[in-house]
């Protein structure tokens, strides 16, 4: 008896070392269809109203405020969920459409999460898992200011990247307009004009951009993403007549203040969805590869062509076609030097 009670527990020890052994259920093909066979039967139970679909609107510490059929509810993650293995640091985000099951009149537990339609992720620091922003939105307003804080090329074009990867449109607001405009920021202005990047200058004190940016977001589901301190509570104040927290920028550091604590989504008065994040200092993109930087600096990598080296890196090498045409005023140096901090993040 007890030979076969030690051999039992035995036998369930090696099962459990060949299951923490077993990476199969890690690769990308076997989560792909076991997420979709989840998720069917999740719809399904939607359709026998047994759970109810709704749309994350808030997440605070490990409470998730979901907005269906006209109320909010408090949920939480089914465990289940939670010992997912996953590529990215947080499993839910605002903007997500997700399937929950009430366990009183105002809360429940998430059982599954609806495919992503469109979604905008970063990387704080080199090595670190993506982190979710925002999920299921048209369009990323990238809010940079003329001033304070000071405008910051390369961190612009990092959140367009993003964007364009996330499968969303950019639209680049210029806020503080009443500041006045530097010459950098306009000889940026009119290049990213010329490359069809949609830009809106605005100043919540004079109006100026303000029915515009309206008209953009008009019907639409967008995000607020830019350094703390831009002005995106106060753009979002305006158009909404609200009154979230605003700061001043910091006249020591030249820095914005976080006012934003945690990700909102808002409902437009005049129809769609805004997304309000609190101020991302760092937007790191993570590897990228290089058929993405050069669809993005697609200028550069055209001239590229024309190079004497296949592998001309544009830095030292003789014959170069694109430092000739940026000593010649045919190309952006502000583009080339943007490219040239981005281009360390090649795979």
């Amino acid at each position: 008896m007890i030979d076969l009670i030690e051999d039992k527990k035995e036998h369930r020890k090696r099962r459990k070392e060949a299951k923490r052994k077993d990476r199969s259920k890690y690769k990308k093909s076997v989560r792909k269809k076991h997420g979709q066979r989840l998720l069917e039967e999740s719809k399904q139970r939607v359709e026998n109203e047994i759970l109810r679909r709704g749309r994350v609107v808030s997440i605070f510490s490990e409470q998730i405020l979901i907005y269906s059929y006209g109320k909010n509810f408090t949920c939480t993650l089914r465990g289940v969920l939670k010992k997912e293995q996953l590529e990215a640091r947080n499993l839910v985000v605002v903007g997500d459409f997700v399937h929950f099951a009430r366990s009183d009149a105002s809360e429940g537990a998430i059982w599954q999460i609806e495919q992503r339609k469109s979604v905008l992720t970063k990387m704080s620091k080199k090595g670190q898992k993506e982190q979710l922003i925002a999920a299921n939105l048209d369009q990323v307003i990238i809010t940079v200011a003329t001033k304070e804080p000071p405008f910051d090329l390369a961190y612009l074009d990092r959140v367009l990247i993003a964007t364009k990867r996330g499968r969303m449109k950019p639209l680049v607001i210029i806020n503080k307009a009443d500041l006045g405009f530097t010459k950098e920021i306009e000889e940026w202005v009119s290049l990213y004009q010329s490359l069809n990047i949609p830009i809106i200058q605005t100043s919540c004190k004079t109006g100026e951009g303000i029915e515009a940016l309206k008209k953009k977001m008009r019907r639409k589901a967008s995000v607020f993403v830019g350094l703390s301190g831009a002005g995106k509570s106060s753009l979002i104040n305006t158009i909404m007549e609200t009154t979230l927290p605003t700061q001043t920028v910091s006249e020591k550091s030249k820095q914005g203040r976080h006012t934003t604590t945690r990700s909102s989504l808002l409902r437009l008065k005049f129809g769609g969805f805004c997304i309000d994040t609190p101020g991302i200092q760092e937007f790191g993109l993570g590897k990228i590869t290089k058929q993405e930087l050069d669809m993005f600096f697609s200028e550069i990598a055209q001239r590229g062509r024309k190079c004497k080296f296949l592998n001309c890196t544009h830095s030292h090498e003789p014959h170069c076609a694109v430092k000739e045409a940026c000593n010649d005023g045919r190309l952006s140096t502000l583009r080339l030097t943007s490219y040239f901090s981005l281009l360390q993040l090649v795979e």
